[in-house]
């Protein structure tokens, strides 16, 4: 979209780059046909992939962009992923080129792990996501991956909940150090990470412990703590499950 920019490649990177910090909160400019009244995000790269490909002729050289050009794709069609069943396929589809493309890159698959679970796919999601865990450098990311594979254990069939608990425990205990510095939405995860442990270690024991009860009083405590902005992005039913399970004992 940058008219300025004359390297097409840069482009490309840049652009997948700043997405992939955070790409819940950037915001992509629509394009369209303003007379027609439609004005689409995807329109904005219609030719992505086609033109990373013949940017460079190098098919080695060129596997690098076009992955990042399959991440764009895919972010985009995920923004529609809830309400269309084909933009959920697409969306996977570019996710998992991607990682054809430029294998281990931790990132990728956490986005394509993303797509699994919304799929239904639990089993899979899981697997990506271990993966993605596996091949992360960054000792942040590799932590912040906690919280989702207990999810996804909790939802196979059957649950893998003692599993599933041993991860929100190391979740919520955070990463270590002061890496959590500046980062409030983290600390709304970890938040969750201790009402998911007062459900599932009564779904795994069949009673309320003294131990998810301590997990209940953090979490409420912790969750006091936060802006009003990191509470409303937290899930309500996470605490709502948390609650039902304290009240009746």
């Amino acid at each position: 979209e940058d008219q300025d920019m004359r390297d097409p490649r840069e482009a490309v990177h840049r652009a997948a780059a700043a997405i992939l910090v955070d790409e819940k909160r950037l915001p992509i400019r629509s394009r369209g046909d303003p007379s027609a009244g439609q004005c689409d995000a995807l329109g904005a790269y219609p030719r992505l992939v086609a033109a990373a490909t013949s940017i460079i002729a190098d098919t080695k050289a060129a596997n690098p962009l076009r992955a990042d050009a399959h991440v764009l794709l895919g972010l985009l069609h995920s923004a529609a992923a809830a309400r269309s069943e084909p933009s959920s396929r697409a969306a996977r589809e570019h996710y998992g080129k991607a990682v054809k493309l430029r294998p281990g890159h931790s990132r990728q698959l956490y986005l394509l792990s993303a797509m699994s679970a919304m799929a239904g796919l639990t089993a899979r999601a899981l697997e990506e996501l271990l993966m993605a865990r596996e091949a992360a450098t960054d000792t942040l990311e590799r932590w912040s991956y906690g919280s989702m594979i207990a999810r996804c254990l909790m939802g196979l069939s059957p649950p893998r909940y003692a599993d599933a608990l041993r991860e929100l425990e190391e979740h919520a205990e955070g990463p270590g150090g002061d890496l959590l510095d500046g980062l409030v939405l983290e600390r709304g995860h970890m938040v969750e990470s201790l009402y998911h442990m007062v459900t599932c270690s009564h779904m795994l024991e069949g009673r309320v412990t003294s131990k998810a009860k301590e997990a209940y009083r953090r979490a409420e405590a912790q969750e006091k703590g936060l802006p009003a902005q990191v509470r409303a992005r937290m899930d309500p039913t996470v605490k709502m499950a948390a609650q039902a399970v304290i009240t009746s004992s």
